[in-house]
């Protein structure tokens, strides 16, 4: 498949067909002649490793992936064993998927072709530890009653809220807030001490499926790039811009030309942009979908006059972590979730994330293209707060984690640094990654603490979220 037929299937049809990472570890359950179950696929070429998992319900037989909203139905086709019809939204989506069996009849792979874009693709049947999470948190009913994280040998160290001296009452009522006033909200984690003491999914959220991070997508970016500067692919932060763009040279002027990638990270390249306050309200005036539906982000942001002097004035400007994206990608000559892979997310031990591209064109959606599971939102927050260390290995340089996370310019009532988020009150200093919707991982080193909270990613909630954090996990943490 051409190129150019990939970037319009993935830019036009869906966001997930996509794989990354290395070989996953994953066993098959060899007992097993079901159809339903959990189906990994690997697909570098689309920048994902996801997960499939097909069940039944009311009768029907039904697959999840992980990176599509909703669940597809499955009918069977006419005549043909194990052969089933799947439409994940529109004409241009519908596949043909068939289960494979080996000689003794059980199933081992899941295939599937979509003729319309000439995608074909198959996933291993797999068994996996991690959904005995799944099985946990299918059935919410009743009163709420705290249950210690499940510990799943080889993922995390988990301990208790008695253990770590977390006051539990708040925690408890924060449970039914939640359940009466945010029915958005599908996950909650906290990490003390460096182990995972609260896990809790609402709302029917799934804890294996990968989930849109917007644009906490930027922190990850960030660690990217300091990545990057470690591996010798850029100079450093004090580097012109242009240096690392020269085929869009005639679109530096003399001012532009003064960007450094420290701009880009602090984001006060000084263009004119329009973006936080008409995201949602008035997206046909915002600078963010109209830079997107160009099918060339850099380019429309280059082409914006300038409003300010470089590196003077903040203004959230979503173009600039697609740039550093871009810019990583061909310095390493790899796709940026090949890159993240190697440098990042094995060592950290994710084993399925999904990069979407930007719309219309085959690079990196670095603003919040993004995808993990709350898990290993988790863990990327631990890093941080461990000053870049992760069982025993420094994966990231210090400098660079705590230089990242350093007040650097006024933001948002607080502070911002290397596309990450200060907030200090007279209770907590915290650093943060935060995405619209309440995507949020919170880092207080002070308690020693990591907060993950997952939504509904196309609202606007994340004051309430905030609101419960302040309100009940940090009053919970602080009587530790």
């Amino acid at each position: 498949m051409g190129r150019n037929m990939v970037c319009t299937f993935l830019a036009v049809t869906i966001v997930w067909l996509a794989p990354l990472l290395g070989p996953c570890a994953y066993a098959i359950d060899q007992a097993d002649t079901t159809v339903t179950g959990d189906y990994v696929f690997e697909e570098w070429r689309f920048r994902a490793v996801f997960l499939t998992h097909v069940f039944e319900r009311d009768g029907s037989l039904y697959a999840q992936l992980d990176i599509v909203d909703r669940p597809s139905k499955l009918v069977a086709v006419d005549g043909a064993a194990d052969e089933y019809s799947m439409d994940v939204g529109g004409s241009k989506n519908e596949f043909v998927c068939r289960f494979v069996r080996d000689a003794d009849g059980r199933v081992t792979e899941l295939w599937m072709k979509n003729d319309a874009n000439g995608v074909e693709m198959t996933g291993r049947r797999v068994d996996l530890p991690l959904a005995r999470l799944r099985d946990r948190y299918e059935s919410t009913a009743g009163a709420y009653v705290y249950e210690p994280p499940l510990e799943i040998e080889g993922d995390w160290a988990v301990g208790s809220l008695e253990e770590a001296g977390i006051d539990p009452g708040p925690l408890h009522e924060m449970m039914a807030d939640i359940s009466q006033s945010a029915d958005f909200m599908q996950s909650i984690l906290v990490v003390k001490d460096g182990k995972l003491v609260f896990e809790e999914y609402m709302n029917g959220w799934d804890p294996l499926r990968l989930h849109r991070l917007q644009s906490v997508t930027k922190s990850v970016t960030s660690t990217m790039a300091g990545l990057a500067i470690s591996e010798g692919l850029i100079g450093s932060v004090q580097d012109p811009l242009r240096d690392y763009l020269p085929e869009y040279a005639e679109l530096f002027d003399e001012t532009k030309s003064t960007i450094l990638i420290e701009h880009l990270l602090t984001m006060t390249g000084g263009f004119e942009w329009n973006e936080d306050a008409t995201y949602y309200a008035s997206p046909s005036d915002c600078d963010a979908h109209l830079a997107m539906a160009s099918g060339d982000f850099i380019q429309y942001v280059l082409e914006k006059p300038m409003a300010n002097e470089p590196g003077t004035v903040f203004e959230y400007n979503s173009g600039f972590p697609n740039m550093l994206g871009y810019i990583i990608e061909l310095r390493a000559g790899m796709n940026l979730l090949e890159f993240a892979d190697a440098h990042l997310f094995e060592p950290l031990g994710i084993e399925r994330a999904y990069w979407q591209p930007e719309s219309g064109i085959d690079r990196p959606g670095c603003a919040g293209g993004l995808r993990l599971t709350s898990r290993d939102m988790a863990r990327y927050g631990l890093l941080y707060l461990q000053d870049g260390m992760w069982n025993g290995e420094q994966l990231l340089d210090p400098e660079w984690v705590r230089e990242s996370v350093r007040w650097r310019v006024d933001a948002y009532e607080g502070g911002y640094g290397y596309l990450w988020k200060r907030y200090v009150n007279e209770d907590i200093d915290a650093f943060l990654a935060s995405g619209t919707g309440g995507q949020f991982i919170v880092c207080i080193p002070a308690l020693d603490a990591v907060i993950v909270t997952t939504a509904q990613f196309n609202t606007d909630k994340d004051y309430q979220i905030v609101e419960l954090l302040l309100s009940y996990v940090v009053p919970a943490l602080m009587a530790s």
